[in-house]
């Protein structure tokens, strides 16, 4: 065996044993299988049957976990890209405050606070309101730094 030989060996990968799929069928054991009757007449004794037997035809089951899932997931509403927002300084602080102290994300408040205002008409006629306003404020802020950099950039010619 020559030396590049030996160096191939030694830089060649390692065997791995191939790993268990985890979301494949496994074989029910006797005892999993067991449980899963009893909980499917427990299921039954509290649910009863209320449905007449010959208008019932169960929905078709998922074959794979991985249908399973995609079939709960259709049931949640759909979540849109990120929205980029800028606030102020001190309002953001208080807004992430909240947030962390009430365990809840600042997408799912904006998204609770406009459905809850949406609901009530005097509220959102308020928060608009408001919305205006600082919109207003806003703008004006933005023409002051747009004169600030025109007269720094004249002052620079000069």
């Amino acid at each position: 065996m020559s030396i590049l030989d030996e160096i191939r060996n030694r830089t060649a990968p390692k065997a791995v044993p191939e790993r268990q799929n985890i979301f494949q069928e496994q074989p029910m054991s006797p005892v999993s299988l067991k449980d899963e009757v009893i909980q499917s007449d427990f299921t039954e004794g509290i649910l009863g049957d209320n449905r007449a037997k010959s208008d019932f035809e169960p929905a078709p089951k998922p074959t794979s976990d991985l249908e399973q899932l995609r079939l709960k997931l259709s049931q949640f509403p759909e979540i849109a890209s990120r929205v980029s927002v800028r606030l102020e300084v001190e309002v953001k602080s208080e807004i992430e405050a909240f947030c962390r102290q009430e365990k809840i994300t600042v997408e799912t408040l904006l998204e609770a606070l406009y459905l809850t205002c949406a609901s009530k008409d005097t509220l959102m006629r308020q928060v608009t309101k408001e919305a205006r306003r600082r919109l207003n404020s806003r703008k004006s802020a933005g023409n002051i730094r747009s004169s600030i950099t025109r007269l720094e950039n004249i002052n620079g010619l000069r």
